[in-house]
């Protein structure tokens, strides 16, 4: 079930999915984003900055959160 947090992107919690705690990181050219390590992938995933729902960035087949997708916290 999705409930509304803010007026802003992302929008959206989804109670039924997975809570991933992310970072704020800066690339070069000063831009932020929230990256978290998919244990799934192995790998680290990259959004843009805000609590909420997220759809998987997972490109290995068979990920549990493509179905659903995952939200995202910082810490």
């Amino acid at each position: 079930m999705k409930i509304v947090i803010s007026n802003m992107p992302p929008y959206l919690f989804d109670i039924d999915e997975p809570i991933m705690h992310a970072e704020e990181v800066t690339d070069a050219g000063g831009k932020c984003a929230w990256r978290f390590w998919c244990d799934h992938c192995q790998a680290h995933h990259y959004h843009g900055i805000g609590f909420g729902h997220r759809e998987a960035h997972c490109e290995v087949l068979g990920s549990p959160y493509h179905r659903g997708g995952y939200n995202l916290a910082a810490g």
